[in-house]
């Protein structure tokens, strides 16, 4: 997006005010303010109760759109959510209610058109609902696009960011599956916590998998060599940055299981709860890059054809954050942006996205055009 060129009236500046407004409501909004249960996003206030049926009706329609008032606040509606695409005979509904966004409801999904071999080969696991017909369509749409790559040679990536309570550990766990009935047998596992290793296995063993493939904790030590020759290796961000910084990219554990990876490594490379490394790049030009984000771009540098997922229902808060998700194609060659950035040139990804820099830019605008007025006037 380039910079604004010319001047805005007084209207035209306050009409942007208020979709900025609009936009920090999306990427602000409290999950703990949002009724689930209430999935029109229609207000459960005393007062909007009436007797009336025609304005009951009325508001029953409107609860589907989003609506901006004088003040720039937004009513934002919720649409339950069933994949639309995915064709997996027998798939059972997900067993808790999905919601998503409604203006995202109102636009089509990719289509599906990955073939997934547990379908065919597993097709108890779809019978018996273990992978939901949501968390299957995860499955299908990731392998789809892990089929794709970027112009640099790379693999591409995908993002799952569902929310709490799909579980996100199971489609992961779907997606090691997938990959084992094409015959890739060594899969990375990166988390937050080496507790959370009993999760995985759990995962794993509930969708038929764990007798095929064990879950390895990495060696005590980064001299020593991971010995097994299949597994899923589970790792924690705070294990695998060990040594990382921004002078050293290649810390010894990051080392390690590149090494027994092979540079030829073509399984997943899972980064769950991967907001842990979403300060690779600092908010300004002299902080440093954390450990962890250092080592999550490293070893995507290192193993190029990795099927990377990034997973995490609050993977950013500001648009630099989005630096370390460099198998998603948002910027760099065959895109609009060379950089991922949100600078004072128009020039990075995060420039389309940071919304607080356009309200800033309105709040100019908008002054500039009052001076101007009132030059005019005197």
């Amino acid at each position: 997006m380039g910079a604004v060129g010319g001047k805005l009236n007084s209207e035209e500046a306050s009409e942007i005010r208020k979709l900025c407004a609009v936009q920090r409501q999306y990427v602000n909004v409290e999950l703990d303010t949002v009724d689930f249960a209430n999935v029109t996003g229609k207000a459960n206030d005393s007062d909007s109760d009436s007797d009336d049926g025609e304005e009951s009706e009325q508001k029953e329609s409107e609860a589907h759109d989003e609506k901006v008032t004088e003040e720039g606040t937004e009513d934002v509606a919720f649409a339950k959510y069933a994949p639309k695409t995915l064709k997996v005979p027998l798939a059972k509904p997900h067993p808790s209610p999905a919601v998503e966004n409604g203006t995202l409801a109102t636009v089509d999904p990719p289509a599906v058109t990955y073939e997934l071999r547990i379908a065919k080969e597993r097709s108890d696991v779809v019978k018996k609902g273990k992978l939901s017909a949501l968390q299957l369509e995860f499955v299908a749409l990731s392998c789809q696009k892990h089929d794709t790559f970027l112009p640099s040679g790379s693999r591409r990536g995908f993002f799952l960011g569902d929310g709490a309570g799909t579980g996100k550990g199971r489609q992961l766990a779907g997606l090691v599956l997938e990959n084992v009935l094409h015959g890739r047998k060594r899969h990375v596992w990166v988390s937050t916590s080496s507790d959370l290793i009993e999760d995985a296995r759990r995962d794993l063993r509930d969708v038929g998998v764990a007798s095929e493939m064990q879950v390895l904790s990495a060696p005590s030590s980064a001299g020593r060599p991971i010995k097994e020759k299949e597994g899923v290796l589970f790792t924690t961000y705070s294990m695998m940055s060990r040594g990382c910084s921004r002078n050293n990219r290649q810390g010894s554990r990051v080392r390690q299981i590149v090494d027994w990876l092979g540079s030829d490594f073509d399984g997943a490379l899972m980064f769950d709860e991967c907001h842990r490394a979403k300060n690779l790049m600092a908010e300004t030009g002299n902080g440093e890059p954390t450990a962890a984000g250092v080592a999550v771009s490293s070893i995507q540098e290192l193993l190029p054809l990795a099927r990377v997922v990034y997973c995490s229902a609050t993977a950013v808060s500001e648009p630099h954050n989005y630096a370390y998700m460099v198998r998603l194609g948002l910027w760099g060659p065959s895109s609009p942006f060379p950089r991922p950035q949100t600078s004072k040139k128009n020039d990075g990804f995060g420039n389309v996205l940071d919304s607080e820099a356009m309200d800033d830019e309105a709040e100019h605008l908008a002054d500039d055009t009052k001076n101007d007025d009132d030059d005019d006037d005197d």
